[in-house]
């Protein structure tokens, strides 16, 4: 088997100083805390079930927040300044945030834990794995705003527009450094 796969893990919760300082860890958890909108706790609504498809949809989606954790660790390492990795940390931050309010929803309407796929640890030298992970971005983004328009549940529409938007914030980042990356290293060669 090339890849495997596991129940979904959740990620620890450090404190802000402390994930800041060493990489976070997984482990699976005994309990699950309510989805956090606007500073305040909100418990899933469960006013309409999900269908197997919907709830593929969701796993997907929690997939590929978890590859991309690792995919913006791999960049982390690599950043030339602090400015830019406090950058990539917040989208750390983000990303984790995301696999858990997916995690909490999936299991607060099927009662049971998702698989999700070992994350690819990512072999790419600094700015091909920067322009995989813009394009990584952008599909979630089209995707995740797909998903909304069409899922009935107004729950997971707010949940996917929210996400959709914070990936199309990401790819604009990460746009953004390429290009002024791209203009400086083509000035340093003139």
């Amino acid at each position: 088997m090339l890849f495997k796969k596991r129940t979904a893990p959740t990620f620890s919760q450090q404190s802000p100083d402390a994930s800041q300082q060493q990489r976070p860890q997984l482990n699976h958890p005994q309990s699950h805390s309510p989805i956090q909108t606007g500073g305040k706790e909100q418990q899933p609504r469960q006013s309409q079930s999900l269908t197997t498809e919907q709830l593929a949809e969701l796993q997907q989606f929690m997939q590929f927040s978890f590859q991309s954790v690792t995919d913006y660790q791999f960049l982390l390492e690599k950043m030339p300044n602090e400015h830019l990795a406090s950058i990539i940390r917040n989208m750390i931050e983000d990303e984790k945030k995301h696999y858990q309010t997916m995690l909490y929803y999936y299991k607060s309407h099927t009662g049971k834990e998702p698989t999700i796929v070992e994350a690819q640890l990512n072999r790419n030298d600094y700015i091909p794995a920067l322009k995989k992970a813009f394009e990584q971005e952008q599909i979630g983004a089209g995707l995740l705003e797909e998903a909304a328009r069409y899922t009935p549940s107004p729950r997971l529409r707010d949940i996917y527009t929210s996400l959709a938007r914070d990936q199309q914030r990401y790819a604009t980042w990460i746009l953004s450094y390429l290009t002024i990356y791209a203009d400086q290293t083509s000035a340093q060669k003139s």
